[in-house]
């Protein structure tokens, strides 16, 4: 096996691994890119109402699957809001809440949505703006991370073991096998 410098044995990482690893974050974070455009895609033809909150009921936490107010968890709180399109009322809820509210009851919050879908389609302005952008920003940072490691450690070369293991040119190679060692002299010979 190779010999490195004792400072970076952490450098034995295989090359093809960690361009096959760069290659991995930017195929995900490129994903993460496509899903932030298309949900800008729908953005551009929404149109806004203004709701008012009328009740904060205990939902999960963002990632969570535990039922709200599950045994040895603080529930979080999202709001449920309530708009009218045209001469219908509806109300929309996210699906996931915070532990310290940002909302009060009987505060106005714009509302957008799809005309087509008023319902199914209702947002809270600015609900998860950030969220889709800094997960791809984090692995495209990750990817630059790991481009840059492999860039610095592209140089360093294997430190030579010293003459003792060097094979003299002229010699025969070793048998298929057998490892090449070195006889010890006899007592005689010493």
């Amino acid at each position: 096996m190779a010999r490195y410098p004792d400072g970076v044995k952490w450098l034995r990482m295989p090359r093809v691994v960690g361009v096959g690893v760069c290659l991995y974050l930017i195929v995900i974070g490129i994903a993460f890119t496509v899903l932030a455009q298309h949900r800008d895609r729908f953005l551009d033809p929404a149109v806004s109402s203004q709701g008012t909150v009328i009740r904060m009921e205990p939902v999960p936490y963002v990632g969570s699957a535990r039922a709200p107010g599950t045994k040895g968890t603080r529930p979080a709180y999202a709001p449920v809001v309530r708009y009218s399109v045209g001469d219908k009322q509806y109300e929309y809820q996210p699906s996931h809440g915070t532990y310290r509210p940002r909302w009060r009851v009987g505060q106005q919050l714009t509302i957008i949505y799809d005309p087509s879908d008023p319902q199914g389609t209702a947002r809270i302005r600015g609900e998860g703006k950030l969220l889709l952008p800094v997960i791809a920003g984090g692995f495209y940072a990750c990817a630059l991370a790991m481009g840059l490691v492999l860039f610095a450690t592209r140089s360093i070369v294997q430190i030579d073991p010293g003459p003792a293991s060097r094979v003299h040119p002229s010699a025969p190679p070793p048998a298929p096998g057998k490892a090449a060692h070195r006889r010890r002299p006899s007592v005689s010979q010493r």
